[in-house]
């Protein structure tokens, strides 16, 4: 694979563009694709979020995902879109977790898989859940491609953005609703400490908010080693809100885990 060049311009963002035809709740935008691109990063958000208007201004050019443009102008950013509001989830029997990582591995494995040799999922709050479950269904079918130096898939890094791992006392209605109990979450966790201990490209990488910010006390790291954890004095939303220009501590994390790679 060529070197990526992190110092050139970057092209000019632009709003996102779908990219294939969609359900009508599940789409995958991207906001920038230059050609030739073999480094995607794609953007989930979380409970009661919205697929842009999480990551900081609206129209401003200072919002996450363009500002990460920014920083890695050879890389596709995109973001995917899925129904995320609470009232959903409470009205409709129907909306699960497991439709929406149902189709968000079929995303991966349609739009992403294809084309890109490197992917890195930022997986924030619920959007972090939502991909775990999504990798999990793609194991159990044998359809996770093996992500190594011998593979044309060389590399697939989640960013984990204060995913829960176990509800808090107080807060076990999550559990009902979304019908993730512990055997669930810690299926999760066993998950993620295989990825770790295997060879593979296949690895998490966890940021937290500061403690008390959230849900917590939870158990974000889920059994993994501190080396795999990283913790920001920022609040659940700071953490990904970008201030639109000036320091945001969460993109030099974030530059910092995909540059240390390339």
């Amino acid at each position: 694979m060529p070197n990526l060049d992190l110092r050139q311009p970057a092209s000019a963002p632009v709003r996102p563009t779908q990219s294939t035809e969609p359900s009508e709740d599940f789409r995958l935008f991207f906001t920038t694709q230059p050609p030739g691109a073999e480094l995607a990063v794609v953007f989930l958000h979380g409970l009661d979020g919205h697929f842009w208007n999480t990551w900081g201004p609206e129209d401003a050019p200072g919002s996450f995902p363009l500002r990460l443009a920014d920083e890695l102008p050879h890389a596709a950013i995109a973001l995917f879109d899925y129904p995320a509001r609470l009232q959903r989830f409470l009205q409709d029997p129907d909306h699960t977790l497991h439709r929406i990582a149902q189709a968000w591995a079929r995303h991966l494995v349609e739009d992403l898989f294809p084309r890109f040799s490197r992917i890195y999922i930022l997986g924030y709050c619920l959007g972090g859940l939502i991909t775990t479950l999504a990798l999990r269904e793609l194991e159990d079918e044998g359809r996770l491609p093996s992500f190594s130096e011998a593979s044309e898939h060389q590399r697939f890094d989640v960013l984990l953005l204060d995913v829960p791992h176990r509800w808090p006392e107080g807060h076990l209605g999550f559990s009902k609703v979304f019908e993730l109990d512990d055997q669930v979450l810690g299926k999760n966790a066993e998950f993620w400490q295989r990825q770790v201990e295997a060879s593979g490209g296949l690895k998490p990488h966890i940021l937290l908010s500061r403690p008390g910010s959230w849900i917590t006390p939870m158990d974000p790291t889920a059994g993994l080693g501190s080396e795999w954890v990283h913790q920001l004095d920022l609040s659940h939303e700071e953490l990904v809100q970008s201030p639109g220009e000036g320091g945001f501590e969460t993109l030099e994390w974030v530059v910092e885990c995909i540059g240390a790679e390339i």
